[in-house]
């Protein structure tokens, strides 16, 4: 464990385990001030394990258990081994991925199925999107996926769901979902949440949703 997740620990076993109580003393150790600044929307995977986690404003991070705050919640957040995201509470209906085509000179077309799954640069990827032109609303910090993201979101898809029910959120549906993963000009992958296929679609006319 890190500093901070030892401390967490020590917190934990000095209050028998009440975690509001523990929080409490965190943020008076740490500082509410610094906390507040540190409001993430996406897990460091090497601070934390495999798993699904309730992510709250505040920056900290819960191991979902059923049993956590359901207060000022960020999003969702997954950990699967070397990748970790942060899945927000809502969808964004359908719309289409950008309002043009993209241009032929973009270096990071992937247009093998293959390697469009092995793209877990979501956060780069949505910077071309909104270079293009996107009517998209994103807050800061907020990214479309990249397909691999997707995927792993929809490996996952059951237990996501149970904790965005947990938290009020909207549940994934079984629609098709926009990756930020383009493959030509004019097309980029989508994934359809109900059997997990993707396909190329035409990003600029294609109705899916985004999370």
């Amino acid at each position: 464990m890190n500093e901070l997740q030892n401390l967490r620990a020590s917190l934990l076993d000095k209050v028998n385990y009440d975690v509001n109580e523990a929080r409490k003393c965190f943020n008076f150790i740490v500082g509410d001030d610094s906390c507040k600044a540190q409001r993430v929307n996406s897990i460091n995977p090497k601070d934390y394990a495999d798993g699904v986690y309730i992510c709250y404003n505040d920056g900290h991070n819960e191991l979902y258990d059923g049993n956590n705050p359901k207060d000022d919640v960020r999003g969702i957040g997954l950990v699967v081994g070397s990748h970790s995201l942060c899945v927000s509470l809502e969808d964004i209906d359908d719309t289409t991925l950008t309002n043009r085509d993209g241009e032929s000179g973009y270096g990071k077309y992937i247009s093998d199925w293959d390697l469009a799954r092995m793209d877990y640069d979501g956060a780069e990827n949505t910077k071309h999107i909104q270079e293009i032109g996107t009517d998209i609303k994103l807050a800061d910090g907020e990214y479309i996926p990249s397909l691999g993201e997707l995927y792993l979101i929809y490996l996952y898809k059951y237990e996501i769901n149970e904790a965005l029910s947990y938290v009020y959120g909207k549940q994934i549906s079984g629609e098709c979902y926009w990756s930020s993963t383009e493959g030509t000009p004019n097309l980029a992958w989508i994934l359809y949440f109900k059997h997990g296929n993707q396909n190329f679609s035409r990003k600029s006319t294609r109705q899916c949703r985004v999370r």
